[in-house]
């Protein structure tokens, strides 16, 4: 069945004033989306959050002000998460985190007046990323300070701080800054993270020294009781043993001493007040 496009056209007017999300990372609990959304955007009227699909989260805004205050004046965290704001469009699918070509909002100043078209300020997109749209037809504007454009950025590549131009005989240079620039985890090779946030990284384990035994030879006069009631032939060796202990990566080495003795002497030692 073939669906008419005026059918179609009803049904995506209903989402004309609706941004969609994405964490990068795993998503907070739903309940605080919901509230954190209403304390960052709230103040603009009522937002409505809905999960849509594949980790994609719908956010509903009462005006056009209100949508555009919301996607351009990011960046955005949620939960300490990045959370990611595009524009709803007809099958929209959730961004590949685990690739390096990010879309994001790239803002450029000092733009020629003469390239405050579409096809002029798409060419200088193109020298960043791949240009995918503009948060308003500059085309209809005299002069503006500063252009926002959302641009496919490879963020594996080095990333373009100025724009040098050449034009009718002479030179330009145009200021080129990111809305935010995503992390990559080292351990999972996924951007928007760091590997201490990473849900793969395995807690540090502390290893405990042993408890040392204890001394033998008592300097001085006094007399240790074991020395005394010891047999003339039995044997008192003292064993030094090195035990390595790690802690998150610091290594050090201590000497404990354990004593070979019998039953009977143990009793007494560990009756010795001294040793």
């Amino acid at each position: 069945m073939q669906i008419p496009n005026e059918i179609l056209a009803i049904g995506q007017k209903k989402f004309s004033l609706c941004l969609v999300g994405q964490f990068m990372g795993k998503p907070p609990m739903f309940g605080l989306i919901q509230a954190m959304a209403g304390k960052l955007w709230g103040h603009y009227g009522a937002i409505s959050v809905a999960h849509y699909k594949n980790d994609l989260y719908i956010f509903q805004f009462p005006s056009d002000s209100a949508l555009s205050r919301a996607l351009f004046g990011g960046p955005w965290h949620i939960g300490g998460i990045p959370l990611l704001l595009r524009k709803w469009e007809a099958n929209i699918e959730p961004v590949d985190f685990s690739t390096s070509v990010i879309p994001v909002w790239v803002h450029l100043r000092e733009v020629p007046l003469e390239l405050l078209t579409k096809e002029g300020l798409s060419y200088l997109a193109s020298a960043i990323g791949t240009p995918l749209h503009m948060n308003q037809d500059y085309s209809k504007l005299l002069v503006t300070e500063r252009v926002s454009l959302c641009v496919n950025v490879d963020f594996s590549k080095p990333l373009l701080e100025k724009l040098d131009i050449a034009f009718n005989g002479g030179t330009r240079s145009i200021d080129v800054t990111y809305s935010w620039k995503p992390q990559l985890c080292v351990l999972c090779n996924t951007w928007g993270h760091h590997s201490t946030a990473c849900s793969l990284k395995k807690p540090s384990v502390q290893w405990v020294p042993k408890v040392s035994v204890a001394v033998v030879n008592s300097p001085g006069p006094y007399t240790c009781p074991i020395s005394d009631s010891a047999p003339a032939d039995s044997t008192f060796a003292v064993n030094k043993q090195s035990d390595l202990i790690t802690t998150q990566g610091a290594t050090s080495t201590t000497t404990s001493v354990s004593a070979d003795i019998s039953s009977d002497q143990a009793s007494q030692y560990v009756g010795c007040s001294y040793c």
